[in-house]
């Protein structure tokens, strides 16, 4: 549970940052960078004796390919949607990928857990989801429903993902899938700018601030990954992922400090029944 938390931490800087970035030099050069800083910090390590084995069976090997992949898709469809429909809808939405990571490890993990346990788990996630409701303005149009479908392509992806990346870990290591679902995701977003160079798009590398914003934001989300695989490898994947989902709240709290924003009745209500998960997963644990 306490590296879940650490890999909450993590995504919740690597989500605030990205957020920074994006607004500032644009997605996809956030996204080369990211990806970019990813590799060559994963690959120093991989010199290392932190990295461990790198060897892993053929399903094991496909099965991280596959989170590289699903993790590529996420990414964009989660941007897709936040580009059709307002933050307030896209982002519950999203925040519930922790359940269905949940029930694949339940139904081929055969994980097995407490009452109190999945009391904990379930008053997490669905706290993190009213938590991450924030009022809008905006009308419910079709148009804002429209960024729905992506949002839930977003949030099954990552499921799915985590779930294989979990299970990986506890099969070669929380090491080798983060550096070879990176790897894929680096090639990914080579194709995806390649492809926007061929139609005469133009990417240019940011220097100063702009550069070390979107590398804090890579630093972050490694350590949220290597967290989440290191809590998998050793623990249970059920409980590491909902423990992680938590970062949307890392997200709020930041928005308090820097941006002064009060928060709902809603918000607190998911807030607090997040946080009181949380002590239930710590007291079944």
């Amino acid at each position: 549970m306490l590296i879940g938390l650490a890999s909450a931490l993590g995504f919740g800087f690597a989500d605030i940052f990205g957020a920074t970035s994006a607004r500032r030099i644009g997605v996809l050069t956030t996204l080369v960078i990211v990806q970019s800083v990813n590799v060559v910090i994963l690959s120093v390590l991989w010199l290392t004796p932190v990295a461990g084995s790198v060897t892993a069976t053929l399903p094991v090997g496909l099965a991280i390919a596959v989170s590289g992949v699903l993790g590529t898709v996420s990414y964009f469809s989660f941007v897709r949607a936040l580009q059709l429909g307002p933050v307030s809808i896209v982002t519950p939405v999203f925040a519930s990928y922790a359940a269905l990571t949940v029930v694949l490890s339940v139904v081929f993990d055969s994980e097995r857990f407490s009452a109190l346990t999945a009391a904990g788990i379930a008053s997490t996630i669905v706290g993190v989801v009213l938590a991450s409701i924030t009022r809008s303005d905006q009308p419910v149009s079709l148009a804002t429903r429209s960024g729905i479908p992506f949002a839930l392509t977003a949030a099954v992806a990552w499921g799915v993902a985590s779930y294989l990346l979990g299970h990986s870990s506890q099969q070669a290591g929380w090491f080798l899938p983060q550096y070879g679902s990176r790897l894929v995701e680096f090639v990914a977003v080579l194709a995806i700018l390649l492809g926007f160079w061929a139609r005469g798009g133009t990417v240019k590398v940011p220097g100063g601030k702009s550069f070390v914003i979107a590398s804090v934001s890579a630093v972050a989300d490694n350590i949220g990954v290597a967290a989440f695989n290191r809590g998998s490898q050793l623990g249970l994947i059920s409980i590491t992922s909902a423990v992680s989902a938590s970062f949307p709240l890392v997200v709020i709290a930041g928005t308090l400090i820097l941006f002064h924003e009060r928060p709902s009745a809603r918000q607190w209500v998911g807030i607090l029944a997040a946080v009181g998960g949380l002590v239930m997963l710590g007291l079944s644990q």
